[in-house]
């Protein structure tokens, strides 16, 4: 033994006999559980109990027993003992002695046998004992428990005094299986029994709060866990400010372990038991920093499934909630919601005319809602803007005239009973929605769907020369062009389920009588009804809880009551609503009647969909009479129309308390004395003056109503009868005749769009009061497909209408544009929350219409919606929203010094250092709790910017250099990332969660990192625009290196593909209507636009990476690269196109065909194409083993990988081979047998750059020379233009710079182009990659597809 290993065996001893100086103790815990059928089992539906006392007691030295201690167990059932010194308690018997109140009333009248401590755990004087469960026992079994008789054990209280019996026990008989799902005892009532796994972040969320209920938020740690947690984490601290802790090992654990023990509490199946839990948690917190690490991940890796698990709890039902989360989780002031809308009608409705009239009282109202927030029982619109079709009945400054200048001026005596409601929930009318006039009713082959006199015709904002249907038009224009929330309309013949289909919203169309039709202009009240038009499903249905209900001004109310569910609508909100659904098709006509190749696709593809959510199809149905039924003169139908309507609108005229006309006699003569007002020579009167001639219901009526009562019983609800159907699904309105004559409810939900961009929905019907059945279908269909998406209205709307006497104010905001620029238009700087640029948030900054932190709270807000399902986030930054309120104080003191970035919150991949409470990991659980000696270089640069960071994004695991095996986009902390656009597709790597994530809207933007593809190729898969930076024009420092020869950090941007015109209000945020303004010279959009910003914020030079960024500084250019983002950036750029292999579609023409017509636009927008070059040794370039390169990277990863853990200030890992053992310690953490870690082996056996090393670099070197630079130089080229990320080796080895565009989709997969240029060349590249961009216009947003 040399000196220093003496040295080190004295020290350990001294430490020794000091630690054996210290006064021992002794702990003894146990758990005392309900045995409810007195078997003396633990069964699974026996449960903890509390207030229980629990007492031991030991032999003393001349065999009398004396009580040694006892305790009352707590929340968790569990009790826990401390005694002094080391005492043998082997003899010791520990039994339930007594109940507070509560266990006497339930469960605590006996007590079960004594058991003896046995010892677990001893090191130095401290020794562990536990007890096997105790039981205490009801006074009589429970009802669902088996009738045998067996003994029953009595009660054996401790006493102090006489040694306790021994209680023979005999077997207990095999239980006979238990009634299935018996009434459970006080335990929480939820589906425990599902596997289930939720991460902490889901328990910190405020809708998970509802299963905090066995375990609150505010018990003491020392409580739950114990003494040794007490002394641990202190006697103050609870479960949730456990929940809180992170950034060292202790903090962690305690995090995962309050996660851990949620989880087995609420799930049956997590693979730990409370019991586990706690005991787990405690040995880890005697043992080493190393078990403590191990046992936290071992809970978080339990947390998150394992991979298999997901998190399966439904968000708590609040019954205070006085918000819907969709139309009012904004935390926006009512004013600023109000005025955004009035704002967007000023702006938009000239072109649309989707709105007849505002409420000049609108503004104040919103003031009124903002002064009342703070008080308590708030209706649950309350501040709401709601836009009512022009047939409601309101008693305030606005007009109702069904479009008609007819009933201008008049009076109603009232409100309608729907408007009363809407005002008593809180709501705020915004004003009347433009509508077919009179219902369209004035002359149904005259007057065209969306027209009426008083605002004139509406305007399909999806496809202007497409029909928006009728005669709710206004109502669904409105809402899908963001002008308002939500809105009301009504339906008598689809006139809710055609406008919802025609502009891509959501239309309920509820039983006839569920909601009130009094104070609404008629036209046939026998199927009357009232509806919400919405953009989503979840809207809709808060929409209805407010209206429905009886109303004493319609009789037909109190019938329908019966139909109203008791909590409501808004519990069958289901994701799984579709399971177990059966739903009747009907080919004949409904199917045969699409004519669309798309649609019929579209409807053949969610028809697959139904059957994949559970629903269970049953096709090729039929309706008796349905060709009769289908024509509505020919039904009679049309007749009942006329009739109804002469006398209820004579009925209604009579009310009002003053009118220009009183009768239909009146409107009739009214038209002929207005007729250029109302267009009479253009649409005439035709049906007015037919109803006119009836006269009440005579016999033929009489027969024609019962004709079609017999069509609805004999024919559809004989139909859904006989095959027990839910519902009927139906492509677009089709089907609404059928549901008009019967009073049958429908919903219709945004199914997709044809090529010219035509929406087209999916309606699904059902009988008389089964809104329960639609809503859960509809939801689960929405939130299945995901199809919706913003109305492109595009400024071929604002030409066609400048050329015609609709439009002057189109014609003066082209003028103005074409004259003064961009900026003098102010309507058309605007902010988009959903898909917003940079520039639209700066804007929307300076304007004050947006904060910080309102855009922050969306951010987490869609990661928490989104990430589940996409695992692109790989952690949140805990301190998020106070970056985002200190951003939002720094903008009100000094608004005009702040730059683009600031307040912007932007994504960072997690190989990028943060000096925060962020986690910097690769994706491994071997550097979690691991501390970085300061921020990476370029997050220093974003911080000085005023940047915030989000978070830290997924990617391939240690970028893809662990294991030639594993998934792109695949890490154990983050799992497998999905492809927002088709799931089952590859999302690429390395940084592909930064890519997801912009796809999808977590985040505007994001940085990424790049040695080989890992921007280029995640970018071209997600459809965002990715930048490739020359090698060392952006510092590397504190990012986890791959090989820094290669290495750059990048961006992946979301891609809006124009110039923004016009703000408008979509589902939960805001979005976007742009408008293609291709020759304008001063570009405002987001994409290149958005990295160039970035760019400028980030280049430059780093002392901690001098050398690269040194060398590359002198590419910057002077006046940053924003100066080169020109539209007209493509004209005299020479691009280069090699065939061979980039461009090789042989086996897919219609990728060939797409990128062909790329090629074409460049050569249009005056581009010089070299056709046909060819690059030097590219086969050997293109082989990442014959080149060369996977020599070198192979040593120069284990090299700077090294180097980059030894200066983290504290880390579970210091070198390459200690990250190999660590996975080889932790083999299912790190699912080491499905992937294992070949790339890792064989870096690890590298010894440095020795002369294989030396020689493949050098060929790399030549390579590059004789390649890629020579062919540039050589043709004088400007840039390379390549499909796809399959070039991205060529650049890599060369240090080159790139940029990837959205091109091309392939059966719904997103592929990009990319433009490469030599080293320093990013202005032309800019230039080039811009001016593709604003002329092709091809991204579009994810599409979710399985």
């Amino acid at each position: 033994m040399d000196w220093s290993q003496k040295l080190y065996f004295t020290a350990f001893l001294i430490v020794a006999a000091a630690i054996r100086g210290i006064h021992g103790y002794t702990m003894v815990s146990g758990t005392v559980f309900c045995d409810q059928c007195k078997d003396g089992q633990i069964s699974l539906f026996d449960y903890p109990l509390n207030g229980i006392n629990v007492a031991m007691a030991c032999p003393d030295n001349n065999g009398q027993m004396t009580t040694w201690g006892e305790d009352t167990t707590n929340w968790l059932g569990n009790f826990a003992m401390k005694f002094d010194g080391n005492p043998d308690l082997s003899g010791c018997v520990a039994q339930v002695t007594s109940s507070n109140e509560q266990g006497k009333r339930g469960c605590g009248t006996g007590g079960g046998p004594g058991k003896s401590p046995r010892l677990i755990f001893r090191m130095f004087d401290m020794n562990m004992y536990t007890i096997d469960p105790l039981i205490s026992q009801p006074s009589d079994p429970m009802s669902f428990c088996p009738k045998f008789s067996y003994p029953q054990p009595h009660p054996n209280p401790v006493s102090p005094a006489t040694p306790p019996s021994t209680l023979p026990y005999p077997p207990t008989p095999s239980l006979p299986r238990l009634p299935s799902w018996p009434p459970l005892p006080p335990m929480p009532h939820f589906p425990y029994l599902d596997a289930s796994a939720c991460p902490h972040q889901s328990w910190m969320m405020p809708e998970y709060r509802c299963y905090w209920k066995v375990i609150n938020p505010d018990l003491k740690v020392g409580v739950v866990f114990g003494l040794i947690a007490a002394r641990k984490y202190g006697s103050d601290i609870t479960l949730w400010e456990g929940m809180q802790g992170r950034g060292e090992p202790y903090k962690t654990l305690l995090r995962e372990g309050t996660t851990a023990l949620l989880n087995s509490y609420n799930s049956v199946q997590f693979p730990y038991h409370p019991l586990s839990v706690i005991q787990h948690m405690n040995w880890a917190l005697m043992g080493s920093t190393q078990q403590v690490m191990h046992t936290a991940l071992s809970f978080l890796r339990a947390n998150s499934g394992n991979g298999r698990t997901t998190c399966k709890f439904n968000p708590c039902k609040n019954q205070h909630q006085r918000n819907p989360p969709s139309i009012c989780s904004r935390q926006t002031h009512r004013k600023k919601t109000s005025r955004l809308y009035l704002h967007q009608i000023e702006t938009l409705n000239p072109l649309l005319r989707g709105i007849i009239e505002v409420n000049p009282e609108a503004q104040n109202l919103a003031d009124e809602a903002d002064r009342n927030r703070g008080k308590s029982f708030l209706g649950e619109l309350h501040g709401i803007p709601v836009l009512l079709k022009d047939t409601f009945g309101t008693k305030d400054k606005l007009n109702t005239t069904a479009g008609s200048y007819a009933l201008l001026g008049s009076q109603v005596p009232r409100d309608a009973g729907v408007v009363e409601k809407l005002r008593n929930a809180g709501a705020i009318i915004l004003g009347k929605a433009s509508m077919s006039e009179w219902y369209k009713f004035r002359s149904l082959s005259g007057v065209p769907n969306g027209w009426c006199a008083r605002s004139g015709q509406g305007v399909n904002p999806y496809c202007p020369s497409g029909s928006p249907c009728g005669s709710s038009s206004g109502c669904a224009i409105s809402v899908a062009a963001n002008m308002a929330a939500v809105s009301l309309g009504t339906e008598t013949h689809s006139s809710i389920i055609c406008p919802a289909d025609h502009n891509s919203v959501v239309g309920l169309k509820p039983t006839v009588g569920l909601t009130s039709r009094a104070g609404i202009i008629p036209m046939t009240p026998l199927w009357d009804t009232v509806g919400p038009i919405c953009r989503n499903v979840t809207d809709a249905v808060y929409m209805l809880d407010v209206i429905v209900g009886s109303d004493p001004r319609d009789e037909v109310t109190t019938e329908a009551a019966k139909y109203i569910p008791e909590d409501g609508y808004k519990q069958f909100l289901k994701e799984d609503g579709l399971k177990g659904k059966q739903i009747g098709i009907v080919k004949h006509p409904f199917v045969e009647m699409i004519h669309g190749a798309i649609e019929k696709s579209a409807f053949e593809h969610h028809l697959d969909l139904l059957r994949r959510e559970g629903a269970i199809l049953v096709d090729n149905l039929s309706i008796p009479h349905i060709e009769e039924i289908m024509d509505s003169n020919h039904s009679g139908e049309a007749l009942v129309m006329m009739v109804e309507f002469k006398s209820s609108i004579n009925a209604y005229l009579k009310e009002l308390i003053t009118s220009p006309v009183r009768s239909l006699a009146d409107i009739i003569a009214f038209n002929e004395r207005n007729s250029e007002l109302e267009k009479l020579a253009e649409f005439d009167q035709h049906t007015f003056i037919e109803a006119e001639k009836t006269d009440g219901y005579g016999e033929e009526e009489k027969k024609v109503v019962d004709k079609l009562k017999n069509f609805s019983q004999n024919g559809f609800e004989k139909m859904m009868k006989d095959h027990k159907l839910d519902a009927m699904v139906v492509a677009g309105s089709r089907a609404s005749p059928v549901f008009a004559i019967g009073g049958y409810p429908a919903i219709t939900v945004p199914a997709g769009y044809e090529s010219d961009g035509m929406p087209f929905g999916i309606c699904f019907g059902g009988l008389k009061g089964t809104e329960p059945k639609l809503i859960e279908i509809a939801y689960a269909f929405e939130q299945s497909s995901k199809v919706r998406r913003p109305p492109p209205v595009v400024c071929y709307i604002l030409v066609k209408f400048a050329m015609n006497v609709y439009s002057l104010s189109a014609l003066l905001a082209l003028t103005a544009i074409s004259l003064f620029g961009w900026s003098y238009i102010d309507t058309c700087h605007a902010f988009s929350i959903k898909e917003a640029s940079i520039s639209d948030l700066h804007l929307a900054f300076s304007q004050n219409q947006l904060t910080s932190r309102q855009l922050m709270e969306f951010y987490l807000g869609e990661i928490s919606r989104l990430n589940p399902v996409l695992k692109s986030v790989i952690e949140v930054n805990p301190d998020a929203l106070l970056e985002a309120d200190r951003a939002d104080k720094e903008r009100n003191e000094s608004a005009s010094s702040l730059s683009m970035l600031h307040g912007v919150p932007i994504l960072l991949k997690d190989n990028i250092a943060t000096k925060d409470k962020l986690n910097t990991t690769a994706g491994s659980f071997s550097l979690l709790g691991s501390v970085v000696p300061r921020d990476a270089g370029v997050v220093t640069k974003l911080r000085k910017a005023g940047a915030i960071v989000l978070g830290k994004a997924s990617l391939s695991e240690w970028a893809h250099t662990r294991a030639l095996k594993a998934p792109n986009g695949w890490s154990p902390r983050g799992g497998q990332g999905k492809n927002p656009y088709v799931l089952s597709a590859d999302p690429c790597g390395s940084s592909s969660g930064s890519a997801i994530s912009v796809a999808a809207n977590m985040v505007s933007v994001s940085i990424g990192t790049e040695t080989r593809g890992s921007i280029l190729c995640p970018a071209s898969s997600n459809a965002v625009v990715g930048i490739k930076p020359t090698v060392g024009l952006t510092s590397r420092a504190g990012v986890i290196p791959v090989t820094p020869r290669q290495d750059t950090v990048g961006y992946t941007y979301s891609k809006s593909t124009s110039v923004n015109l016009i703000l408008l209000l979509n589902d939960t945020n805001t979005t976007i209507l742009t408008c293609h303004m291709r020759w304008l010279n001063r570009p405002i959009g987001r994409t290149v636009a958005d990295a160039v910003h970035v760019l400028d914020a980030i280049v430059g030079f780093d002392h901690n990476d001098a050398a690269a960024t040194a060398a590359a500084a002198k590419f910057i250019p002077r006046g940053g690269y924003t100066q080169f983002l020109k539209v007209d950036g493509l004209n005299g750029k020479r691009i280069g196109i090699v065939r061979d292999p980039f461009f090789n579609f042989t086996n897919n023409p219609v990728l060939a065909q797409a990128f062909e017509k790329h090629l074409q636009t460049l050569r249009l927008q005056g581009a010089v194409l070299v056709d046909n070059v060819m690059i030097a040794n590219l086969e050997t370039i293109l082989d990442f083993n014959l080149s060369g390169e996977a020599s070198a990277v192979l040593a120069e990863f284990k090299i700077a990988l090294n180097v980059y853990l030894k200066e983290l200030i504290d880390s579970p890992v210091r070198s390459l081979s200690d990250i190999i053992i660590f996975n080889q310690k932790n083999p299912e953490l790190e699912m080491l047998k499905e992937f294992g870690q070949d790339i890792f082996l064989a870096a690890e056996s590298t010894n440095g750059i020795g002369e294989t090393e030396l020689k493949a670099l050098r060929n790399l070197s030549r390579l590059t020379r004789n390649g890629f630079q020579k062919l540039m130089k050589k043709y004088k080229l400007d840039a390379l233009v390549t499909a796809g990320s399959s070039v991205a080796a060529v650049l890599a080895i060369g240090g080159f710079p790139a940029i990837s565009v959205p091109a091309a989709y392939d059966k719904g997969v997103p592929i990009g182009t990319c433009f490469s240029g030599l080293k320093g060349s990013e202005p032309k590249l800019i230039e080039i990659a811009y001016g593709f961009e604003q002329a092709t216009l091809i991204r579009k947003p994810p599409t979710f597809l399985p």
